[in-house]
């Protein structure tokens, strides 16, 4: 050994030791599956806790001897072949389990009056998926014996979900609702994309007329004023229509909905970054900026069209990026015609945004009313339960995700990559259509890698998205898992349509000059507070004191 052999180097004349008994070699660690790999999922985590529970792994329960069947309820886009066991992501699973699904399914456009009709013949499948469009409170569901509390079932049958929800707080009160019940088997994701959505400047205007990229609201002024004088461009900004652009509030301190400043609960209507927003919209109206008409510009699902830009219409504009068009990426796209990123504007360049900015790695998404439960008439709930604990495992969630290797993906430098199956189908399928087909869409329950959506767009811009968002965060966003009470969403419904026809009216008339932000905002603000804007506010204050109460 090292001490033995420093021993007879400082006394050479000491009697030489016995040696030590040879240790038997480590065993290599198994390599990590990707799935593995995003820090989420842990089969082993998740075998651990359930060994110490007395409980066998779902990873060592799969796949059974003997063909078990259960039954649930679907619904399907209209591309995809109405028998789900023709799909490729169930026959997979069927597979790897060796539970068989007999699918009750539906058209995704008759989904609510398929399940209600579902509900009124009393007879239930095994397994209901969003059950939630019917129930807006599970515990009545519970109650009336439509459905079952998922708690003591995940328990004792569901070791990886059951992981996960004893792992990340927020999941679990999203899935308890105030009965403490668990009520759904939800979909997951972590919030590692990109922006939903981002502003993009016409770079080869920028570039002929030796402009830099604007990080102000000062600079953004400016450029679109260069764009108004040089280009004639319609409108240098587009705005939707609605003139609610998050993207240009972020830098107010404000978005479209709901966040939180200081722990307590702000909604847009009445903020003060609101108020600011206005103004500026208002000023850019007024100066020719932004048409005055905004409101009536042709678009393409709420975003500008192509054509619009393409023939000059704007020279900045905000798309997500599942809408990201053809011509931006460089200068090697159509007719010369190129966008890039830019950042949310800010009042001063090194600001830090606090809002609309990039999740940090792990910050976890839960897709509310998306998932599975299992019904009363399920004779199998040992079976039932543990298929949908198989989703949770990394094998479950890889299948999900990415269909069979070597068919829909390949992988690449330790990343499962789409083959043309996806990204360019035979039969004529977009990449998200493909998707949907051949894996499991968003819904369900899951975890959803939001790297199947992302490696469809051009990496390139993904990187510089993420490089502009660089000092944005999301630390006033909304916490996914403060919801609302069915007592406080009531209030919240019977309220609102009023508040928002109200502010509509008022917003639209303060940007286009119609009424004076000056000297009727408070106004404004008193016919808020009469159509009970506080009371829809202590309603989400709620929610969010429940949530941090469940945080401590």
């Amino acid at each position: 050994t090292e001490a033995g052999n420093g021993f007879q180097q400082l006394f050479p004349e000491a009697p030489p030791e016995d040696p030590a008994p040879a240790e038997a070699p480590e065993e290599p660690a198994a390599p990590q599956s990707y799935i593995a790999s995003l820090g989420i999922l842990n089969d082993a985590a998740a075998a651990q806790m359930a060994n110490d529970n007395g409980i066998v792994p779902t990873t060592e329960y799969f796949p059974l001897n003997d063909t078990h069947t259960i039954s649930a309820n679907y619904s399907f886009p209209p591309f995809m072949n109405e028998d789900m066991n023709e799909r490729l992501v169930f026959q997979l699973l069927e597979e790897k389990t060796g539970v068989h699904v007999e699918w009750k399914a539906s058209s995704l456009f008759a989904a609510s009056e398929e399940i209600q009709l579902l509900i009124a013949s009393g007879d239930y499948p095994d397994v209901f998926y969003q059950l939630s469009g019917l129930y807006k409170d599970y515990s009545i569901a519970i109650d009336e014996e439509v459905c079952l509390d998922l708690k003591d079932i995940v328990q004792e049958y569901c070791p990886t979900y059951n992981y996960l929800l004893e792992t990340y707080q927020d999941y679990k009160d999203a899935i308890t609702n105030e009965a403490g019940q668990y009520i759904e088997f939800m979909s997951i994701s972590t919030d590692r994309a990109a922006s939903p959505a981002t502003l993009y400047i016409r770079q080869d205007w920028l570039d002929e007329l030796s402009l830099d990229k604007p990080v102000t609201y000062d600079q953004l002024h400016d450029v679109l004023a260069a764009f108004r004088d040089n280009y004639n461009c319609e409108s240098a900004m587009w705005i939707h229509k609605d003139a609610m652009t998050a993207n240009l509030m972020y830098g107010f301190g404000a978005t479209t909905g709901s966040w939180v400043e200081d722990g307590q609960a702000k909604l847009m209507y009445n903020s003060d970054g609101l108020r600011d927003y206005v103004t500026l919209l208002n000023q850019w109206v007024g100066e020719g900026l932004i048409c005055n008409d905004f409101y009536a510009i042709q678009t393409n699902n709420d975003f500008p069209s192509d054509a619009y830009i393409l023939n000059g219409g704007c020279g900045v504009f905000h798309m997500p990026m599942n809408a990201t068009p053809r011509y931006i990426g460089g200068p090697e796209d159509v007719d010369k015609v190129y966008a890039t990123p830019i950042a949310n504007p800010r009042q001063n360049e090194d600001d830090v945004l606090a809002l609309g900015g990039l999740s940090e790695d792990n910050d976890l998404v839960v897709s509310n009313g998306m998932g599975w439960t299992i019904s009363t008439d399920c004779q199998d709930i040992e079976t039932t339960a543990r298929w949908l604990d198989f989703w949770y495992t990394e094998d479950g969630s890889m299948t999900a995700n990415y269909g069979q290797e070597g068919v829909t993906y390949t992988m690449i430098d330790g990343l499962p990559i789409w083959t043309d199956l996806i990204l360019h189908n035979p039969d004529g399928l977009s990449p998200d259509d493909a998707m949907a087909t051949y894996c499991q869409y968003n819904g369900g329950g899951y975890f959803v890698d939001e790297w199947k959506a992302d490696q469809k767009n051009d990496m390139e811009l993904v990187a510089a998205i993420n490089d502009v968002h660089s000092q944005e965060t999301n630390d006033n966003g909304w916490p996914s898992a403060a919801t609302l009470s069915l007592a406080e969403a009531e209030i919240e419904t019977q309220y609102m349509t009023d508040i928002e026809t109200a502010a509509d009216e008022w917003i639209l008339g303060f940007i286009v000059g119609n009424r004076d932000i000056e000297t009727q905002w408070d106004e404004y603000i008193s016919i808020l507070e009469s159509l009970h804007i506080q009371d829809v506010i202590d309603c989400y204050q709620s929610a969010l004191d429940r949530y941090y109460a469940n945080q401590d």
